[in-house]
């Protein structure tokens, strides 16, 4: 089993994130870590309790970054950053 990169979408700031797009087992994944706010505005869906558990980490005045995935097709691949994450 080998993950190979295939691409890396850079941090911005304006994004709040960072991406990487991989290959394992003949899929490809695109892996997205940033702010959990602007993650969850990508998500189709997040844990019932995504919010509150954010609200409660936030009140402790902890840092919080989340992660998100999903599966890829080689189509995909060739558009713009906007349309992959």
């Amino acid at each position: 089993m080998e993950l190979t990169v295939l691409d890396t979408l850079d941090f911005i700031n304006v994004l709040e994130r960072i991406s990487v797009i991989v290959e394992f087992n003949g899929s490809m994944y695109l892996y997205c870590k940033g702010s959990p706010e602007m993650l969850k505005g990508l998500c189709k869906q997040v844990p019932a309790d995504y919010q509150e558990k954010m609200d409660n980490f936030t009140q402790k005045g902890l840092r919080i970054l989340s992660m998100a995935y999903r599966e890829i097709s080689k189509h995909e691949m060739g558009l713009p950053r906007d349309q992959k994450e």
